[in-house]
């Protein structure tokens, strides 16, 4: 136990006289030490491309349609962390070369990093977008085929159309939506706020949370499949053809002149309550929670199910 005390003390001694030599060779100079000296890149490219896949760490990105017709991509970067653009068969790729030693990475990066992308056409097949802590914008000029994007702490923001599968995941990030026009939606959060203002989904728009809060308003759409567990889920004036399905926890679910054919909501200690467009005929089961909604033998079907939470629904016009 003594010799491996020693063999760490010496360890400890070493590692901090390397980290010591390379403060003293940069003159003191914490910032130099993580690479922030802070420049700007500019390319402008000829080729043409459909799809486009950016993978960066610390990173915002934004999307926006070109002023000119032709392809800027602007990179704000230090002198030691840099990011490679190229078009290669048909695919615009964007990612980041870090030339930092590892004691160059202790500590916060003191300088903002940030890929701009100004895109000389409206419409491309495909966006992928791999991030840690960078923010995510796409500009409602923009249209794609699909999209697939995923980051850590950064948010996601889009206005986007897609004619395919919008694909959104984050951790602590949150993901905000607004007037888009999608195939289908998969949209997932852990403790991240997912936000919707307006949306057209042409098929199943499927939302994912854990600890986090989701609110939709204005969303139209084939099916609405939601679930979650602490988080609380507020409709608004959001209306599936064919269904909407919710599963919640603790969370509270809460409707505004909302409808479907078939609405289905389970959770545990969540209260249910709001107002519905349509008369349902209601199946409703709780444990310990009151119950008030419509007594009606129209209508599509509503079942509620809770265990402590409240059920208080009303149908507009009665």
């Amino acid at each position: 136990m003594k010799k491996a005390i020693v063999i760490a003390i010496i360890l400890i001694v070493i590692g901090a006289a390397i980290f010591a030599a390379a403060i003293l060779s940069s003159g003191n100079n914490f910032a130099s030490l993580s690479g922030a000296k802070g420049e700007e890149r500019t390319y402008s490219l000829e080729e043409s491309f459909g799809r486009i896949e950016i993978a960066v760490d610390t990173s915002d990105v934004s999307l926006t349609r070109s002023e000119d017709d032709k392809c800027h991509v602007s990179c704000l970067e230090t002198n030691r962390i840099k990011h490679d653009v190229e078009v290669r068969e048909g695919v615009l790729y964007i990612g980041v070369t870090d030339e930092r030693k590892w004691y160059e990475k202790i500590g916060v990066l003191s300088a903002d990093l940030s890929v701009a992308v100004a895109l000389p056409s409206e419409k491309y097949d495909a966006l992928k977008i791999t991030a840690d802590t960078g923010d995510i914008s796409i500009s409602d000029a923009l249209s794609f085929g699909t999209i697939d994007v995923i980051v850590s702490t950064g948010d996601v923001r889009s206005g986007a159309g897609v004619d395919g599968l919008l694909k959104i995941k984050t951790s602590t990030g949150d993901i905000s939506l607004k007037k888009q026009k999608v195939g289908q939606g998969d949209l997932s959060a852990s403790t991240g706020n997912i936000s919707i203002d307006g949306m057209d989904c042409a098929g199943v728009l499927s939302i994912t949370v854990s600890t986090g809060n989701a609110l939709l308003k204005e969303v139209n759409c084939r099916a609405l499949v939601t679930t979650g567990s602490t988080g609380k889920l507020e409709l608004k004036e959001v209306v599936g053809s064919e269904k909407i399905a919710i599963e919640r926890g603790t969370g509270d679910v809460r409707f505004d002149a909302c409808d479907a054919a078939v609405i289905q909501v389970k959770t545990s200690t969540g209260d249910v309550i709001g107002t519905l467009k349509s008369p349902k005929i209601f199946f409703t089961d709780t444990s310990t929670g009151d119950v008030s909604v419509p007594k009606s033998l129209e209508g599509g079907e509503c079942t509620i199910s809770t265990s402590t939470g409240d059920i208080r629904i009303q149908v507009l016009g009665e």
